[in-house]
């Protein structure tokens, strides 16, 4: 890296740790690799205003209309997971579906249609490849981990 100016970052331990070891490997210093980082995330940042930039004269949403499209992901323990997956099956739903009704009627917002698998003919339409953690939408945690895992040790 070219002469520039010096400041002092205090990383957390395990940051450290994976930066020492990330710069080892690569032949790379600390700070060539932060360097990056920073110039990564003010690319991002300048990319984000100029797409801020560009929509702020488009209309703004109302908040429950987009609540109505958000999406989530929730970690359930074994014991709980395995009594939503053997209510779906016996009810020919899916688990968010079973997920969904038992938060509405805990949280009080009765009202909606209730919505089986047969109100979503596109689902089982497409395909992705699962690689060895299939299901991923059941073992993202496993697949994020080996990800990173395999990232800092090639």
């Amino acid at each position: 890296m070219a002469s520039g100016k010096r400041a002092t970052i205090y990383f957390e331990p395990e940051i450290h740790r994976a930066l020492r070891l990330t710069a080892a490997a690569s032949d790379r210093s600390i700070s060539d690799m932060v360097n990056d980082a920073v110039k990564r995330a003010l690319a991002e940042d300048a990319e984000d205003l100029e797409a801020f930039e560009k929509r702020k004269r488009e209309p703004n949403l109302d908040f429950e209309r987009a609540a109505d499209s958000f999406r989530t992901q929730v970690q359930l323990d074994d014991e709980t997971y395995a009594a939503v997956r053997r209510k779906a099956y016996a009810e020919h739903r899916s688990i968010s579906a079973v997920v969904r009704d038992a938060l509405s009627e805990t949280l009080g917002s009765k009202g909606k249609k209730r919505l089986t698998l047969a109100s979503f003919p596109f689902i089982g339409s497409g395909s992705s490849r699962q690689g060895k953690l299939s299901p991923v939408s059941e073992r993202h945690d496993e697949a994020l981990a080996e990800a990173l895992y395999d990232e800092h040790h090639d």
